[in-house]
């Protein structure tokens, strides 16, 4: 998407009315572009302070109805019970239809026998047709509203033969006055799974959801109030969902409670007269660093590098563990209908193409670094049967890319265990790229 989206199509975004392309595509050029980022977050608040609006503001300004509203269909079933039913006399209309024939054009004589004839034909019928239809020509019937019936005797006057009618079914016209309430599926949990990816509420925020007591839970404790609101407005139109946020318990200490051996001291406070001072840890770069300043000419290339690198990480370990959750959560997808798969597995997509970004940049900046230290590698990605296996392999290989490239880097303490560093980093890398090509081909089937 090279162009800018339209507010419309935001907005359809922020409601979750695209289709999976077109939000995937929209969610792609949310990531790189600052400015649209910051017009769906405008959004998203004005839609959340509409919704506030309408519930704190408009609901109290409303006045209480005076009283319940009335079940008129229990009046129409009353007034219906009260109206009685006129009897249908078929042979009234034959003698009418036999007095009309006589009358025509003087051929009374001759017309005679067609007539009676006539008029016992069309007053049989009319036994038959009310027989069926139990008297259709009263539409306010209460027999017209009932879901079934028993059965109905029908007889005429002076002595017809009386017709057994079955008893026969109807499509209700209204709902029952009592609904059962509606039990949330793993459609309702990945549908909130999808609101809360659309606002990266599945990249590090303390949320969790779960599936239970026939609701979706989604629970968080800790999260910032901002952050809250936010995405309590998503989730305020989806159905089927119970919201429990809390902020952590304070627990304070007694006044006179002794404090932990490593608590810090006021800023104001003398240091006790027996207190060991500080190791001052040394600006000495390692043996890496050294290499790095010598290789990329100083120590402000290495800083900027460095900095790089940590944004990276902290991108790729976001989308990893999301991918990660996701395989844990529902390990096996065979069984879930072909909507919910493919929802399931558009999610995880998301979180690869997204994962794809970051280890782009190692390759395009990191790599060559790599390659100027001496590096060789040729590790490739484990055999996975499904994506799920794949998705714990990319987490891992992302995990020791963290690790490695804070030590190589000098952000964390060195320590044994590596013999080349460079070496292993770069290993990790063509994993990485190794394990995101396969799980998106085990994704694919």
């Amino acid at each position: 998407m090279s162009n800018h989206p339209e507010q419309s199509l935001l907005l359809r975004y922020i409601d979750g009315e695209l289709p999976g392309r077109k939000s995937r595509a929209v969610q792609r050029h949310l990531e790189a572009c600052w400015e649209c980022r910051t017009e769906v977050e405008e959004l998203q608040k004005t839609v959340a302070e509409c919704v506030r609006y309408r519930k704190q503001i408009l609901a109290e300004a409303f006045p209480a109805p005076p009283r319940e509203w009335r079940d008129i269909y229990r009046e129409f079933d009353r007034i219906d019970a009260q109206t009685p039913r006129r009897a249908f006399i078929p042979w009234r209309w034959g003698l009418a239809v036999a007095t009309a024939a006589l009358a025509v054009a003087g051929v009374a004589p001759y017309a005679a026998p067609y007539a009676a004839r006539y008029a016992a034909k069309y007053a049989a019928y009319h036994k038959v047709h009310e027989a069926a239809s139990v008297n259709i020509g009263d539409t306010n019937s209460a027999a017209s509203s009932k879901i079934t019936e028993p059965p109905v005797r029908s007889s005429t006057e002076s002595g017809a033969v009386s017709v057994e009618v079955p008893p026969r079914s109807a499509v209700p016209s209204r709902p029952a006055a009592i609904v059962p309430g509606p039990t949330a599926s793993i459609s309702d949990e990945l549908l909130v799974m999808s609101v809360l990816h659309g606002i990266e509420a599945d990249l590090g925020d303390p949320v969790q959801v779960s599936l239970s007591d026939g609701r979706v839970q989604v629970s968080g404790v800790g999260v910032a109030p901002e952050r809250k609101r936010k995405i309590l407005a998503a989730l305020e139109p989806l159905p089927n969902v119970a919201r429990n946020f809390s902020d952590p318990p304070l627990m304070p200490l007694p006044k006179d409670a002794p404090l932990p051996k490593d608590a810090p001291l006021p800023s104001d406070a003398p240091p006790p007269n027996n207190a060991a001072q500080p190791a001052v840890a040394s600006s000495a770069p390692g043996a890496y660093q050294s290499r790095l300043e010598a290789q990329l000419g100083g120590r402000g290339p290495v800083d900027r590098l460095t900095a790089q690198v940590l944004n990276w990480n902290e991108s790729a370990m976001a989308h990893a563990y999301a991918l990660r959750l996701l395989a844990q959560k529902f390990p096996a997808d065979d069984s879930m209908n072909e909507q919910d798969r493919a929802t399931l597995r558009g999610l995880a997509r998301d979180h690869l193409v997204a994962l794809a970004a970051p280890l782009a940049d190692f390759e395009r900046v990191l790599v060559p670094v790599l390659t100027g230290l001496g590096a060789a590698s040729s590790r490739t990605a484990g055999a996975a049967d499904t994506w799920q296996g794949a998705a714990e392999q990319v987490f891992q290989a992302s995990r020791r890319i963290e690790v490695l490239s804070s030590l190589l880097l000098g952000v964390t303490p060195a320590r044994g265990g590596y013999a080349d560093l460079p070496s292993e980093l770069l290993g990790a890398v063509n994993e990485l790229r190794a394990d995101l090509d396969q799980n998106q081909r085990l994704l694919g089937r």
